[in-house]
């Protein structure tokens, strides 16, 4: 994968390692385990029900709504015609059912009792959303957090401590911190569009936080907790 041979190089250059070049994901497995698992993180497809939530919301909304007017269409629909449509509707599934083994018979009446199944899965789909804490829900002003940016910012200071054995420095708003600038790279080459110095400041701050129950454990346990736990 050419991106992840690009954050790759990125990694590596961030902790002055000479990169891997083609092949980073398979030559990380042996010769660097927590690059292969950033990398595994940063480019597998990303949990669009967790990181995409908004835009899961606006789909089921909009199916919800397109369900709707298909039911109140079917009720509009003329006996003769809702009949005729059944026949030809039965005509159809039996053609098929001499091919392959086919469903039930449908019907118009079929047909729409599956939507109204549809929309009960929606709105049991839309309340779990709304009862969640899924960071990337918006609630109140302004817009929700990019979570990935975020989780991302945190993978990158994971593979720096791993290496280093302490975590990154913040900078300032003026003068990006090496760890910043790194992160910003991997947000272009990821197409991420989100505000990198947030990213960090939030991963730092999180680190920070669980480092600190973990200070006196060995620093090996320390990066193995890490690891299973950011898969």
């Amino acid at each position: 994968m050419r991106s992840a041979d690009k954050v790759a190089d990125i990694l590596r250059n961030y902790i002055n390692k000479t990169p891997f070049g083609k092949n980073s994901i398979k030559r990380s497995k042996t010769s660097d385990i927590c690059l292969y698992f950033t990398l595994l993180f940063i480019t597998q497809p990303r949990n669009f029900l967790y990181y995409d939530t908004t835009e899961a919301i606006n789909q089921i909304d909009g199916l919800r709504k397109s369900a709707q007017a298909f039911l109140n269409d079917i009720e509009k629909l003329n006996p003769q015609l809702r009949d005729a449509l059944s026949k030809e509707m039965a005509s159809i599934h039996s053609k098929k059912s001499i091919l392959k083994k086919a469903g039930p018979m449908p019907t118009v009446s079929r047909t729409s009792s599956f939507v109204h199944d549809l929309q009960k899965a929606l709105i049991n789909q839309r309340e779990i959303y709304e009862f969640s804490q899924f960071p990337g829900i918006r609630r109140g002003k302004g817009r929700p957090r990019n979570q990935f940016a975020h989780d991302v910012a945190e993978r990158v200071a994971i593979y720096y401590f791993h290496h280093k054995q302490q975590l990154p420095g913040t900078g300032t708003n003026a003068l990006h911190s090496p760890f910043q600038n790194r992160v910003k790279l991997i947000f272009t080459e990821l197409k991420v569009r989100a505000d990198s110095r947030r990213a960090c400041e939030s991963a730092l701050s999180n680190l920070g936080k669980k480092f600190n129950y973990a200070i006196y454990a060995d620093l090996n346990f320390c990066v193995t907790w890490f690891l299973m736990n950011y898969q």
